[in-house]
C-alpha cells in the first residue's frame, strides 16, 4: 500500500515537474527568435531553385520585463536551411552548431562556387544546396591536405572565393588554392589580380628594353670616339652605325607596342570602372538605400535618365553614371541618344525626351549585385525602379517595372525600409531584408519572391518559420 502511495506520490510530482517546464518554456518561447544570419544563396540546378541561408535560433533561457523593455538571455543555435525557390516553401534544415560549442564567433556565408554553398561557421564549411551534404569541414580538408594539419586559421578574414576556388591563408603564411571539387590545396605564388601581374610582367619587359637601348648608345658613343681617335676604320665605323640605327628602331618599335599594352591596362581600370567596383562593394556590404540604384545607363547608343525637373538639366557633356540623392526629388523617366566624342567617350544630347508622366521619389534603377551595373530586363526590355513611399527614415521601398519607353508594367510595396540583398534569376527576383521590429542590422527574416513579368510575391518569414498570407 505504502508503495503504491510513493510510486503514485512520485509520478505526480513528475507531472507536476513537467507541466511546470512546459509552461515556463512556453512563457519563454514567446520571446524566442529565428532570422538569417549573412546572405542567403540562390541555386538552380536541373529547372529546380532553391535559397538557402544560415538561419540562427535563438531560444530565451531567461528575460525580465520592465514596461515596454525586454531584457533576456538566449541560447544560439545555427542551422543551415532551404527555402522552394519558386514558391518559398521551406524545404529542410540541419543543425550545424551551438553558439556555447564554438571555439570562434564568426558566422558568414562566403559564397557559391561550383553549386556548393561555402560557410564559416566556427571552421570553413560547405554543403551541397539541394541536399544539404556536408562536402567539407576542417577534418575533411586536413585528410586530403597532411601539410595544412593544425595550420588552417580560426578566423574567418583568411579564407576567401576568387575565380571558383578557394583562397587559404594558412596560419605560417603560405597562401593555398582550395580545389572546391576535389579538396586539394596547392601553393599559390601569386594572388595579384591578373592585370596587375600583366603589368609587372610588361614593366619588367621595358626595363629590359630600356637598358639594351642605353647600351646600344653606349656602344655608338664609344664606336664614335674610336673613329675619332682614328682607331677605328670608316667601314667598320658606317657598320657598327648602321646596325645601331637598326637597333634602335627595332628597339624603339618594341617599346611602342609594350607602351601600348600598358597603356590598355591602364585603360582597364579607368575612372569609371573604379567607380562600378565601388559601387559593387557598397551594394554587398553596406546596402543603404541610397547605394542600390543609379540614375543614368546605356543600352546600344541611347541614353536613360531617372531626374526631376531641376537635374535633368544637368545632364549634359560627358556621359557618366550618375546618382541622384536628393531626398524630395520625383524623378521621371528621361532619354537621349549618345553622340560619339574623338576621345573615345560618348556625349550625352541636350535633347531629351520625357517618356512618362510617372514620377518616383527618390527613384532610380536597381543594380545587380554581380556587376554593380544597372539591372536590365527582358521581354520587354526595360529596368526595375527602386523608389520611396515618402521622405524620411520610415519611408517604404517600392519597385516597378518600367519599359525602355517608360512604360510602367507594375508597382509592388515590399514592406522593407532596406534591401540587404537581392538577385534576379531568370525571371524572378528574390530579396532580403528584414520588417521585423525584434530584429536588430544585418539580420533577416523577409525573404520576397516577386515574379519580373506579373508583379507578383510571395513572402516567406524566417522569423516565424513559414510564408505569410497572401
Amino acid at each position: 500500500m505504502l508503495s503504491k502511495i510513493f510510486v503514485g506520490g512520485f509520478v505526480t510530482i513528475l507531472v507536476l515537474v513537467a507541466l511546470f517546464v512546459f509552461s515556463l518554456r512556453s512563457c519563454l518561447s514567446k520571446f524566442d527568435e529565428r532570422s538569417v544570419k549573412s546572405k542567403p544563396l540562390v541555386f538552380t540546378q536541373n529547372d529546380r531553385t532553391v535559397v538557402f541561408a544560415i538561419v540562427q535560433h535563438d531560444k530565451t533561457t531567461s528575460y525580465r520585463q520592465r514596461g515596454n523593455m525586454v531584457s533576456k538571455s538566449v541560447s544560439s543555435t545555427y542551422f543551415i536551411q532551404t527555402n522552394d525557390g519558386s514558391n518559398g516553401n521551406k524545404i529542410a534544415e540541419v543543425k550545424v552548431k551551438k553558439h556555447s560549442d564554438m571555439k570562434s564567433y564568426w558566422v558568414e556565408v562566403l559564397g557559391a562556387c561550383h553549386n556548393t554553398a561555402w560557410l564559416y561557421i566556427d571552421e570553413l564549411l560547405a554543403y551541397n544546396p539541394f541536399t544539404l551534404e556536408k562536402i567539407a569541414d576542417k577534418k575533411s580538408i586536413e585528410e586530403k591536405n597532411p601539410f595544412l594539419k593544425d595550420k588552417l586559421p580560426k578566423e574567418r578574414r583568411y579564407y576567401k572565393i576568387v575565380d571558383n576556388t578557394i583562397l587559404i591563408t594558412a596560419l605560417d603564411g603560405i597562401t593555398y588554392e582550395l580545389s572546391p571539387t576535389t579538396l586539394q590545396a596547392s601553393v599559390v605564388s601569386n594572388t595579384e589580380p591578373t592585370v596587375e601581374k600583366q603589368r609587372k610582367v610588361l614593366n619588367k619587359e621595358l626595363a629590359i628594353i630600356r637598358q639594351e637601348n642605353n647600351a646600344a648608345y653606349n656602344r655608338f658613343r664609344e664606336n664614335n670616339k674610336q673613329y675619332a681617335l682614328g682607331k677605328l676604320a670608316l667601314q667598320a665605323y658606317k657598320d657598327s652605325s648602321q646596325v645601331f640605327e637598326i637597333q634602335k628602331k627595332y628597339l624603339a618599335s618594341k617599346e611602342d607596342s609594350i607602351t601600348t599594352l600598358l597603356k590598355e591596362l591602364s585603360n582597364a581600370i579607368t575612372k569609371e570602372d573604379v567607380f562600378v567596383r565601388n559601387r559593387k562593394e557598397s551594394i554587398n556590404n553596406h546596402p543603404f538605400y541610397s547605394s542600390i540604384k543609379i540614375n543614368s545607363d546605356t543600352i546600344n547608343g541611347k541614353w536613360f535618365g531617372l531626374f526631376d525637373e531641376v537635374d535633368i538639366e544637368k545632364q549634359t557633356g560627358t556621359f557618366y553614371y550618375n546618382t541622384a540623392n536628393g531626398e524630395t526629388s520625383l524623378n521621371k523617366f528621361y532619354t537621349t541618344k549618345l553622340i560619339p566624342s574623338s576621345n573615345n567617350n560618348w556625349i550625352v544630347a541636350d535633347d531629351k525626351v520625357l517618356n512618362d508622366t510617372h514620377s518616383y521619389l527618390q527613384g532610380g534603377f536597381l543594380l545587380n549585385t554581380d556587376d554593380g551595373m544597372p539591372l536590365h530586363l527582358n521581354q520587354p526590355d526595360g529596368y526595375l525602379i527602386a523608389s520611396k513611399n515618402q521622405i524620411g527614415n520610415d519611408g517604404i521601398i517600392l519597385l516597378s517595372r518600367i519599359d525602355n519607353n517608360g512604360k510602367q508594367h507594375w508597382q509592388i510595396n515590399t514592406g522593407l525600409k532596406e534591401f540587404l540583398t537581392w538577385t534576379k534569376v531568370k525571371n524572378l527576383l528574390y530579396v532580403f531584408g528584414a520588417d521585423n521590429k525584434e530584429l536588430t542590422g544585418g539580420q533577416i527574416n523577409v525573404l520576397h519572391i516577386i515574379d519580373l513579368t506579373s508583379g507578383k510575391i510571395i513572402t516567406h518569414d524566417y522569423f516565424v518559420d513559414s510564408n505569410r498570407a497572401k
